[in-house]
């Protein structure tokens, strides 16, 4: 055609723009699968923080009871029951401590004792913990150190409350998490007069 110029980049445009728009969609792609883990894992450690509340509020609940208390309504049965059906990551603090019941209190009491025998169902945002627990006896020398299982004379008596948050999250073995911690409460009934 005559008057028609040619430009060296006729015809690249749409290339081009195809070429832009794959570039684009190949990084965006990786961004969006760094987002949706990063989304996944603060929801995990979201979940993880309600467990850990959960088990500092269970400690507290059991801080609170005067002394010989925490065993008051925990019939031999159920306490049985409870720790036979401990999960596996609960029954190396279990070792360390002799389980403690109430001599007075009839089956099935310990599901509805203050520290109950049976799992308390806790919902908080659509997912279901389960607070759990377990108290035993451990003995401490006077002078301080290690509360073990062994009774032994002139040592100091203490309740120890293991307490366990449990909750489904398919990340966890068999899709069951738990959080554990432990406290010791004194096992006299009247706190102590200092002099």
């Amino acid at each position: 055609m005559p008057g028609h110029r040619t430009r060296s980049d006729d015809g690249l445009s749409l290339i081009e723009t195809l070429v832009s728009a794959v570039i684009i969609t190949i990084v965006m792609g990786a961004t969006t699968t760094f987002f949706i883990n990063t989304m996944k894992v603060s929801h995990s450690q979201g979940v993880k923080q309600v467990a850990i509340q959960l088990a500092g509020e269970a400690v507290d609940r059991a801080r609170a009871m005067p002394g010989a208390t925490v065993v008051v309504g925990r019939d031999r049965t159920t306490t049985d029951q409870q720790w036979a059906g401990a999960p596996a990551g609960v029954t190396a603090y279990l070792a360390d401590m002799v389980r403690a019941s109430d001599p007075a209190a009839i089956n099935p009491s310990g599901q509805t004792a203050a520290l109950p025998t049976v799992t308390r169902p806790v919902v908080v945002n659509g997912i279901t913990y389960g607070q759990n627990w377990y108290v035993g006896n451990c003995w401490q020398p006077v002078s301080g150190g290690a509360c073990g299982p062994t009774q032994v004379a002139g040592y100091a008596v203490f309740y120890r409350v293991v307490v366990v948050v449990t909750w489904a999250d398919n990340r966890c073995v068999a899709s069951s998490c738990s959080y554990v911690t432990t406290t010791l409460i004194n096992s006299a009934i009247t706190d102590p007069v200092f002099r």
